[in-house]
């Protein structure tokens, strides 16, 4: 009976490299774009854990509304022009008065649709107030439910900025 002998494969032979460098090597020659393909999606996955966190960290830092207003315009801390309008959109159920910089604003200088609780202010000519300086300015709406009176009011207090 005759004996047959397999011969041990040399080190670095192409059929079985010796080195973990000679895999990655012979691996990479083979399909290059895999190398690219796989660093992109770790830094894009790296990328938005990163975004996700800053994300969460800061947030949204205004102060909720309360109930009864469902919008605010300028919002909290925002910045807006010398002739832009200032905005209040109570529920439908409730009515109020804009106080701007201190001034309550006159009935009849408010825009808006009063049933639908929306109250608007722009300044102009002949206008409470004709513009606002650059700075930052208080804006109050002092509300209250419809069926109720004015004694049984409430308000919310926000400060916007205008610029120069």
């Amino acid at each position: 009976m005759a004996r047959s002998t397999v011969p041990a494969p040399l080190v670095g032979d192409a059929a079985t490299p010796g080195t973990v460098a000679d895999v990655v090597k012979t691996r990479t020659q083979r399909n290059p774009w895999r190398v690219v393909i796989v660093v992109t999606g770790l830094l894009l996955a790296a990328n938005l854990l990163i975004w996700a966190g800053l994300a969460t960290q800061q947030g949204d830092e205004r102060a909720p509304l309360p109930g009864a207003i469902e919008s605010i315009v300028p919002v909290e801390g925002g910045l807006t022009s010398s002739n832009s309008s200032v905005q209040v959109d109570l529920r439908d159920d409730m009515t109020g008065v804009l106080v701007i910089d201190g001034h309550e604003i006159p009935e009849d200088q408010i825009t808006g649709t009063a049933d639908l609780g929306v109250f608007e202010f722009r300044p102009g000519t002949d206008q409470e107030i004709s513009r606002f300086e650059p700075g930052t300015h208080s804006a109050t709406v002092v509300y209250w439910p419809r069926t109720g009176t004015r004694a049984d009011a409430e308000s919310f207090t926000w400060d916007f900025r205008v610029g120069g």
